[in-house]
Order: C-alpha cells, then structure tokens, then sequence
C-alpha cells in the first residue's frame, strides 16, 4: 500500500494558493474603477476652482462693468466642452459639445458637461457666489 499523505500537503497549499490569487485579483479589480475615475475627479475639481477664483475675485462674481458672466472666464488646458480639443477661446461653437447649444472651454461649459448646470445663476452659486 502506498502512503501518498506527502503528496496530499503540496497539493491542498497549490489549490489555496490559487484561491486566494484569484480572490486578490477579483478584490483589486473591484477598487480599479474607482482609482481611475477618481484622478479624474480631482482635476475637474481643480479647473473648477481656478476658473470660479477669476470669478469671483478677479470679476467679483460677475458685477463688474460691463457684467461678466461665466461663458466669459476661460477655462485654460482643459477640454471643458468635450469635444477633445482645449484651446480656450479659439474654438468653433459645435453643436454638440455638451448641448444646450455648444461652445468653447469656458466655465459656463464645465458648470454644463461636468455638474449638468445649465442657468448662469446656478453656475454662478457653484462658484459661490
């Protein structure tokens, strides 16, 4: 009769071992997503910012004469209409670029594409003003 226990040990490590490769890589791939948009997140947040300051300070929440409003803050090396271009200010005003009625990447379109934001009031509150 064959004693094949030494066999049984390697084999039952081998299959939890793989076990909890696979449970690893199903946790990690869960969190994935999150990661990527995140990054994401931080630098709309981080245009935003810069974008209501000029508002808010420069343009004091858009009272000055004459008044300013948000399509007139550019909003500089972001593609804040998504049509994948971001050059502030020389851009063709394409119908669809987070409708209503297109336009370039000013703060007025980020408060649109990216807060579905579409009356200056409200856009203007985002900034606080």
């Amino acid at each position: 009769m064959l004693n094949m226990k030494g066999l049984e040990l390697p084999i039952n490590i081998l299959v939890i071992v793989v076990i909890a490769v696979i449970v690893l890589i199903a946790v990690i791939a869960m969190f994935y997503p999150s990661f990527s948009s995140g990054g994401q997140t931080v630098v709309v947040e981080n245009v935003k910012s810069q974008a209501c300051q000029v508002l808010v300070e420069a343009k004091n929440c858009g009272k000055t004469t004459p008044a300013t409003n948000t399509y007139d803050i550019w909003v500089n090396n972001f593609d804040a209409n998504k049509d994948n271009a971001n050059l502030a200010g020389t851009e063709i005003a394409y119908p669809a670029a987070c409708l209503p009625a297109g336009g370039n990447d000013n703060l007025a379109r980020l408060c649109i594409c990216y807060y579905s934001i579409t009356t200056e009031p409200d856009c203007k509150a985002l900034c606080g003003c």
